[in-house]
């Protein structure tokens, strides 16, 4: 199947929003880049990105703000967000 130039620029320009909205959120609500963090990045990389996964189904649920930094200080001071979404389990969507 041979592809033409507008149909390879749009599946490129869809990859790399995608990429782009992950590190943009990681850069900005999680600081990312900033960490001082050198041996143990690779495993707080990890951590920042289970954190955003679970962010990111609280907000796709409803049970927390649609902006990431505030849905951040929506499980700082719900306790019980916390145990639903990290001691409970989540839901399957399938």
């Amino acid at each position: 199947m041979e592809l033409g130039a507008e149909e390879m620029g749009r599946i490129k320009r869809e990859h790399w929003s995608v990429e782009n909205r992950l590190h943009h959120v990681l850069d900005d609500a999680f600081r990312e880049d900033r960490s001082p963090a050198k041996k143990s990045r690779n495993n707080l990389a990890l951590i920042r990105k289970f954190a955003y996964n679970i962010l990111r189904i609280a907000m796709l649920g409803g049970d927390c703000s649609k902006i990431m930094t505030k849905a951040i200080d929506d499980f700082s001071d719900d306790p019980g967000l916390r145990e639903k979404y990290v001691f409970n389990g989540i839901n399957s969507f399938y």
